[in-house]
């Protein structure tokens, strides 16, 4: 997982793998060696327009976690997951703070309803 600047598409200078598989921290990615730092995501806005109308057509759900694949001629969708992983979420980008995913992912998260059956 890496941070990315919602604004400009502009990733973290560092990212990580969740702890199951050892909490590493990568300043390159580690099969293709890419530095992170500088790297803008292609197709960036098309990218969150494309998130936020998938979203909004699956309404009532509110905590999809959404899988976009950046292809050469731009985004596609390529799942959406019941829950997004909010806590591998927070260790690459810091805590969800207080906003509407972090209201309904503690509801859920409470309710036992966020995990898989």
């Amino acid at each position: 997982a890496i941070g990315i600047d919602l604004e400009a598409g502009l990733l973290a200078p560092t990212g990580i793998t969740k702890a199951a598989f050892g909490r590493k921290i990568y300043k390159s990615h580690p099969d293709t060696n890419v530095n992170f730092e500088g790297i803008v995501i292609p197709f960036w806005a098309q990218t969150l327009d494309m998130a936020r109308n998938a979203a909004r057509a699956v309404r009532p759900h509110v905590t999809l976690g959404w899988d976009i694949a950046i292809t050469p001629t731009g985004p596609v969708v390529l799942e959406a997951n019941q829950t997004g992983d909010f806590f591998l979420l927070q260790e690459a980008v810091g805590p969800l703070r207080k906003s509407r995913l972090a209201d309904v992912a503690c509801e859920l998260w409470l309710s036992g309803k966020s995990h898989h059956p």
